[in-house]
């Protein structure tokens, strides 16, 4: 089940800053 954290992890860090950008 870590990779599902692992994954969950990476979706966040990648998304956070890409949302950022957008906005």
């Amino acid at each position: 089940m870590r990779s599902i954290w692992s994954l969950s992890f990476l979706h966040t860090a990648t998304m956070n800053p890409l949302s950022r950008v957008r906005r």
